[in-house]
C-alpha cells in the first residue's frame, strides 16, 4: 500500500482533470500535473465497463500500487499523477505491466 502522503484525494483528482496534462501509452492513460510538495502523489482509475469483476479491478490496482511503491514513491519529482487503465491491462503479467508503467512514467519525465 502507498503511504498516505503519496495518495491523491478527490479534490486533487478534479484539479488534475481541469489543469493537468494528458498522455496515452498503450493501455495506460496518464493525467498529471506538477505539484509544489516535492514528492509524487498517485491515483488509479479503472472502469466497470472494462473490468466487470471487482477482483479484476483490485488485481490491477494492487499490482500498480506495488510497482509505484517500489519505483516511484520515493522519487523527488513533485507530480500528481492519475493513471487510467484500459481493458488490455488485465491480460498482462506483473512484469509486463511493470515494464509498461515504468516506461510511461519515464517518458512523461516523472521518474
Amino acid at each position: 500500500m502507498l503511504k498516505k502522503m503519496n495518495r491523491l484525494k478527490k479534490s486533487d483528482i478534479d484539479s488534475i482533470f481541469k489543469s493537468g496534462k494528458f498522455r496515452k501509452f498503450g493501455a495506460i492513460s496518464m493525467h498529471f500535473k506538477k505539484n509544489n510538495l516535492g514528492y509524487p502523489r498517485f491515483g488509479f482509475a479503472l472502469s466497470k465497463k472494462n473490468f466487470k469483476k471487482a477482483t479484476e479491478r483490485n488485481l490491477v490496482k494492487r499490482r500498480a500500487r506495488e510497482i509505484i511503491r517500489m519505483h516511484a514513491a520515493g522519487s523527488a519529482s513533485g507530480h500528481d499523477v492519475l493513471l487510467v487503465f484500459g481493458s488490455e491491462i488485465k491480460n498482462l503479467t506483473f512484469s509486463a505491466l511493470k515494464e509498461q508503467l515504468i516506461d510511461a512514467l519515464k517518458s512523461a519525465r516523472i521518474l
